[in-house]
């Protein structure tokens, strides 16, 4: 790619990457399940290859996506709730003891 990555090849790189970590897959089995040569992965998710058309339709079997779910710009509610979570962990406590309260008092009868 000369001239750099466009922004579409960095968006796909980052949600190819987010995707896989999100399922905790390793590279070296992502890019085995692709089909796709580990060093050729590792170019992918960091925006320094453009994968083409076949590759995207490998990596988002291998990602249990559609192709198109790579390039979508939209976030689904999940990967919105996910993304807070991560940015505030502490969101987790405060949903845990709000659910431990509510809880307490369902079994008290109050």
């Amino acid at each position: 790619m000369s001239g750099g990555p466009t922004d579409l090849v960095l968006f796909v790189a980052e949600r190819m990457y987010a995707m896989r970590r999100k399922r905790k897959i390793s590279r070296t089995a992502f890019a085995r399940a692709a089909g796709v040569h580990h060093g050729h992965m590792g170019h992918l998710e960091s925006g320094l290859a453009a994968p083409t058309i076949d590759t995207l339709e490998s990596i988002g079997a291998a990602l249990g996506v559609r192709a198109s779910d790579l390039l979508n710009t939209r976030q689904s509610d999940e990967e919105r709730v996910y993304e807070l979570l991560r940015k505030h962990p502490e969101l987790v406590t405060v949903a845990r003891e709000k659910t431990e309260r509510k809880l307490a008092l369902q079994s008290s009868g109050a």
